[in-house]
Order: C-alpha cells, then structure tokens, then sequence
C-alpha cells in the first residue's frame, strides 16, 4: 500500500512544441510554483558517461485533474486516485459505482469513507476517471443507504 502513498496525478496542459504530451496523464510528485502545477515523473534516469542520473522533467498539469492516490490497489493492481470511478460490489449483492473523492481530511467512496469502503465492499475494480468517463457514473448503480 504505502509505494503508491504521495503519489499524484494530472493531465498535462496542451504544448505548442511537444504533441505527445498534450493531454496526457502523467503520475509522479506534485510541485506547486505560483499558480502552476506540475508533475515530476519517477522514472526520469538516464546514463551520461557511464554515471547513472536523474533528470528533472516537469509536466504542467491542469489543476482541476489533480488527484492524489489513496495508497489502495484495485484488484487488478492499478493504484486507486482521487477522481478515479471504482465499480464494486458488496458480498453477493448488485455492482455499485462510484467517484473517489477527497474531503473533510480522508478519501470518500460515495458517502463512504475509504476504510468504511473497504470494510463493506469485497470486490472492486478501477474503470475509468471522472474526467475522461463521466458517463460511467450515470450508467452506474448509486445507493447512499447500504
């Protein structure tokens, strides 16, 4: 659980000069500079003359799709962030699907908090995002009184 904790996630603001980066996701740490976000990748190692190094690349983001990871995994293994839609079902009953969001200090599942989530629903699965999927929370089944 805890490789994914302070993990964030955006989509990248469109670029003149770079079209494989516009509009895309992009994951790593989150750096906030004025109004600006960005997001720094992990994964930015690269050998110059036999000397293993990082560079540092930077991806503005929009900030409206920031979204922090839960720390969680699906059961596929795909780390669960805020803004992600989660279908899941609780112990042999009918699939719910819902937002992961963000507020009042904790992630809510719904009108569950995650760990009251995790406690009622035994299967879940990652199907999309808020930002890209939004219609996968119309077609879903919502019920705020399990």
């Amino acid at each position: 659980m805890t490789e994914t904790r302070g993990l964030w996630r955006g989509k990248t603001l469109p670029k003149s000069n770079a079209e494989a980066f516009n509009n895309v996701w992009v994951k790593g740490n989150l750096i906030h500079f004025g109004e600006h976000y960005y997001i720094h990748p992990l994964a930015n190692a690269v050998k110059v003359q036999n000397e293993l190094g990082r560079l540092v690349v930077m991806h503005e983001v929009d900030p409206s799709t920031l979204g922090e990871c839960t720390g969680f995994r699906d059961d596929n293994g795909k780390p669960i962030f805020e803004g992600d839609i989660v279908e899941a079902y609780k112990f042999g009953s009918d699939k719910f699907v819902d937002c992961i969001t963000f507020r009042e200090g904790c992630f809510w599942y719904g009108n569950w908090n995650f760990v009251e989530f995790l406690c009622k629903f035994c299967d879940y699965e990652l199907v999309g995002n808020m930002y890209d999927n939004p219609e996968l929370l119309k077609q879903g089944a919502h019920n705020e009184n399990i």
